[in-house]
Formats: structure tokens, C-alpha cells, sequence
């Protein structure tokens, strides 16, 4: 494999779990002020206090979208590549004595395969971007094959928890977004040209539009006019105006995610496996590197599959 193409790939699953993972000790904090006055300007990861959603995590580890990528990660690698009945078991499976929090979502999708519903029919009809933004390990696995195939399956993967059209039309604009970045394109090209894909609700030239409507405020102003909140409506403006702004710097890119507060973790998925896959994992700071708890889960799967 191309030695910078092997770094790109890495480099998009190492960034979206370092992303959130920073993210996790700050999430969903929407007053940016408190943000900063409780927790300082957010460089390193942090343990998560005990009135956070994450009361039972410590620094380094993952939120529970990061956990839900790790799991995807851990399916495919057992069962060979995406299957949806095989991630919809082992999906199921992860949240028994699971102990830290659940979204609505997952609690939905879990009820409805209680009640003996298909993993085919959506579980939620979330609209959020957490859905979407967990597919690293998929894009990592496919980097190989098609972009259409890549998106059949991340359209599929969103969809059994998060089965409103927004979110997979995210999923499918994230992995457009991606896969050009692996074929060479540069990154404001390649969100451009994913723009003008297939979808039957995001309005992606719209929000690209708004998105340079803010260019005159602040990063954290620009951050609460265009949405702090988890529906992709709100996160993906977001996302594509801290890719406008910082998309040459990861570590930058990171640290302003964090500190523009809401759901930082979800946007922080799709912001780490994007600049992952522009500039590489090389390109992501070796103090986080190391202190990635999943990195070793990762490093095996990354090794076995010859993406390094």
C-alpha cells in the first residue's frame, strides 16, 4: 500500500476516536464561558467530573459514540466486513451492564429489538449526527473498494439507529467527503464536490452558503449561530465551519471543537476522521496518540488488515 495513502487511512480512525475522546470530559456543555472558566482552554484529555453524562469514564476513553465506533470496529474484524445482522447483534450486546450513558436512540433502538423488531427497519428516527459520525472503521475497511459500496453501507450502518434521511444523508456526505480525500483531493475540494451528491433531505450548497455567512465572527460565535446541538442540521454547519477555519491543523481544529461546546463529541468523530484522512495519523499530536486508551484495540486492527 501507498505509504501516504496507509497513513490517511490510519490517520481517520486514530483522529475520529482521538476526537472524541477529547471530547469527553467537556461534552455537551453549551455555555461556552462555563466551558472555559471550568475547564480551561481543553488541550489534553480529561477525566469527566462526576455530574457529567460520563460520570463513569476516565480520561482518554471514549464517549458512547466513540464506544459504538469501537464496537463497529470489533464486528467487522470478527465477522469479516460490514454485516447488518451480525453489528446489529453485536451492537445489542454491548449495552448490557454498559453503565454510562445512553441516548435516545439507543434506548429506542434497543426497545425495538426487544420487541422482536428487524435489524432492516430503523430503530430510531433520530436525525442526530451521532449516528453518521461513527463510521471510521467502515470507511477505513472499504478504503479499497467503491465509493457506492461505501456508501450503501454507511447509509445502512446510521440507519439501524438513526433512521431519519438527514442523518443518512450525513453518512453518505461524510463518506464522499472521505473517500476523495483518500484519492488525492484537497480538502475544501472535496467537501465541494461531496456537496452535490445524492440526498433526499440535506441541503448541503445551504449550509456551505451559511456556513461563509459567519466568516466575520468568531469561531465560538460562528459555533453558537450555526448550531451546538446533536440534529445534523445544526452539527454538520458546525463541522463544515471548523473544517472552513481550521481544516490545515488537526491539533487546532481539535482544541476549537471542543471549546465551541454542545456535542462536541459527535462533530468531533466526523472532524477527527476527516483531517485524519487529509493529513494522516502523523499529522495528529503524539501526546494523544499515546494516551488513546483504544489505541491498542485499534493498532491491532490497523496491523491486521495492512493499513500500516
Amino acid at each position: 500500500m501507498d505509504p501516504n495513502l496507509s497513513d490517511k487511512i490510519s490517520g481517520l480512525l486514530y483522529g475520529s476516536l482521538v476526537d472524541d475522546a477529547l471530547a469527553l470530559g467537556a461534552h455537551w456543555i453549551y455555555d461556552q464561558d462555563e466551558l472555559l472558566r471550568d475547564y480551561g482552554r481543553v488541550a489534553n484529555f480529561l477525566d469527566p467530573r462526576a455530574d457529567s453524562y460520563h460520570p463513569t469514564k476516565k480520561a482518554g476513553q471514549q464517549t458512547h459514540y466513540g464506544d459504538q465506533a469501537l464496537r463497529l470496529l470489533d464486528s467487522m474484524a470478527r465477522h469479516g466486513g460490514f454485516e447488518r445482522n451480525a453489528f446489529a447483534r453485536d451492537w445489542e450486546a454491548m449495552w448490557t451492564g454498559y453503565g454510562d450513558y445512553l441516548d435516545h436512540a439507543t434506548k429506542d433502538t434497543l426497545a425495538h429489538l426487544q420487541a422482536g423488531g428487524s435489524p432492516a427497519a430503523p430503530g430510531s428516527a433520530s436525525d442526530e449526527l451521532g449516528g453518521a459520525a461513527r463510521i471510521a472503521p467502515l470507511l477505513a475497511w472499504l478504503a479499497g473498494s467503491s465509493v457506492e459500496k461505501a456508501i450503501e453501507d454507511a447509509r445502512t450502518q446510521t440507519a439501524f439507529t438513526h433512521g431519519a434521511p438527514l442523518a443518512t444523508d450525513a453518512a453518505e456526505f461524510l463518506t464522499r467527503v472521505v473517500f476523495a480525500l483518500l484519492g488525492g483531493s484537497p480538502l475544501a475540494r472535496a467537501i465541494s464536490d461531496a456537496a452535490h451528491g445524492n440526498y433526499t433531505a440535506l441541503d448541503l450548497p445551504e449550509m456551505l452558503t451559511r456556513v461563509g455567512e459567519t466568516d466575520s465572527l468568531s469561531t465560538l460565535d460562528a459555533a453558537r449561530t450555526l448550531g451546538l446541538a446533536c440534529p445534523a442540521p445544526q452539527a454538520l454547519p458546525t463541522l463544515l465551519m471548523l473544517l472552513r477555519r481550521h481544516g490545515d491543523n488537526f491539533e487546532t481544529a481539535a482544541i476549537e471543537n471542543v471549546m465551541a461546546g454542545g456535542d462536541n463529541a459527535a462533530r468531533g468523530l466526523a472532524l477527527g476522521m476527516i483531517l485524519g484522512a487529509a493529513h494522516g495519523r502523523s499529522a495528529i499530536p503524539a501526546r494523544w496518540l499515546g494516551g488513546l486508551q483504544a489505541a491498542p484495540v485499534v493498532e491491532r486492527f490497523v496491523r491486521a488488515f495492512a493499513f500500516d
